[in-house]
């Protein structure tokens, strides 16, 4: 019986401090940032360094290359500086860079792009270890007297070769005005600019040759969603072209009822339905079918749902007859590593992936002209052509249709 009351009385008290209202002594978490400064790399240091080199960079813009021998293991570590002349120009030479190249980037009206395009530039040059200037020409917007001037500073500057993420309408002034210049549009595919010149390079993925692969998966029976946008409306059109399209609709609102447009919606059984959308209002849509008793023939999604964030925001039911059509093929590891550093993919997006394949092809063909190109997609008339795949979702990634 005293045992019994000993046990008893432990538990009281147990449950007594766990219902105790006084703060605990933990002091609360703080963040440090740890400064791995070493010293700058004397001569003895550069004659050591090799092929393979992973590029680290440390809290205070400067860069750290680490060596791996051909087994991967780390031989030596050497500690060099990109300078921000200003908050537009970065360099890294010895007063004879072998780069010189203008971005023109307008903010307002590709948002992150402005970033990350710059930095996968930036990240390019670094895993190739080329010296290099950058001057970044930030215009704001694309209205046309922008651009103008913006690139009119670029010639007054002695730049040859400039990158510019624009939007279609940027795009076309630049097409149909500037002619003395080479430019790599990373963003635009040349189908849609009317007589595209031979001095402009484009980047963009085709829309309609995902939409051709993705239309072997599909019956006769095209449904479309789109968010209203110009993009979700261009694929419509793509969509459209060579099918009848038993229902279509748009999202514009992640908030929407969908019950009103899926339940009871005979249209859209059997159907193969287009998600023309970004990546949360596709997902809601294919998590809401099943929901609402709609059982499609297929999904059929283009580059603009390929991000790993799909697996997490459906469930594998709601995407087994999902198919996504991929225009990046996989990439070396120092290019992905250096691109990773700066806290964006070329993995999984299209445009940062598509700037550092225009600007490889600038490397080896005008900037270091016979040195070997790290990505194997070729130019015709003016447009990288991609390696285009279908693909499928497992419960825990991607994988190529037929595997």
């Amino acid at each position: 019986m005293k045992k019994v009351f000993v046990i008893l009385l432990a538990v009281f008290e147990i449950n007594l401090l766990a219902n105790s209202s006084v703060l605990s002594r933990v002091p609360l978490p703080q963040e440090v940032f740890i400064k791995f400064d070493m010293r700058d790399c004397d001569i003895s240091c550069d004659d050591k360094i090799e092929e393979d080199q992973i590029i680290i960079f440390t809290d205070d813009g400067s860069k750290s290359q680490v060596l791996t021998n051909k087994n991967g293991q780390t031989e030596n570590l050497y500690y060099d500086k990109i300078i921000q002349k200003d908050e537009n120009v970065f360099l890294k030479h010895n007063g004879n860079p072998q780069v010189r190249l203008a971005l023109i980037i307008p903010q307002k009206n590709i948002h992150r792009y402005a970033t990350t395009v710059t930095n996968s530039v930036i990240s390019y040059l670094m895993a190739k270890n080329a010296q290099f200037e950058i001057k970044v020409f930030n215009i704001g917007n694309e209205d046309p007297l922008s651009l103008r001037i913006a690139f009119e500073n670029v010639k007054k500057l002695r730049f040859k070769v400039a990158i510019a993420p624009l939007t279609p309408k940027g795009a076309d002034f630049t097409a149909k005005n500037i002619s003395d210049l080479l430019i790599f549009i990373p963003t635009i595919n040349a189908n849609f600019i009317q007589n595209p010149p031979q001095n402009i390079i484009f980047g963009g993925i085709s829309y309609q040759k995902q939409i051709d692969l993705l239309s072997r998966y599909a019956n006769e029976k095209i449904a479309t969603f789109s968010d209203g946008s110009n993009l979700g409306e261009r694929l419509n059109i793509i969509a459209s072209r060579n099918n009848n399209i038993a229902y279509s609709n748009k999202i514009t609102n992640s908030k929407v009822n969908l019950k009103y447009m899926l339940k009871g919606n005979k249209r859209l059984n059997n159907a193969s339905i287009f998600l023309n959308m970004p990546l949360v209002k596709s997902s809601l849509l294919a998590s809401q079918l099943r929901v609402y008793d709609v059982y499609p023939y297929s999904l059929l999604s283009t580059q603009i749902n390929y991000h790993p964030m799909l697996l997490s925001l459906t469930q594998y039911q709601d995407r087994k007859k999902l198919y996504i059509a991929n225009s990046i093929s996989p990439s070396p590891l120092n290019i992905r590593a250096t691109n990773a550093l700066f806290g964006h993919t070329i993995v999984y997006d299209w445009v940062n992936y598509a700037t550092n394949v225009g600007l490889d092809y600038l490397y080896a063909n005008y900037f270091s002209q016979g040195e070997p190109r790290i990505f194997k997609e070729m130019i015709s008339s003016n447009q990288i052509i991609y390696n285009t795949s279908i693909l499928k979702s497992s419960r825990h990634g991607f994988y190529l249709q037929g595997e």
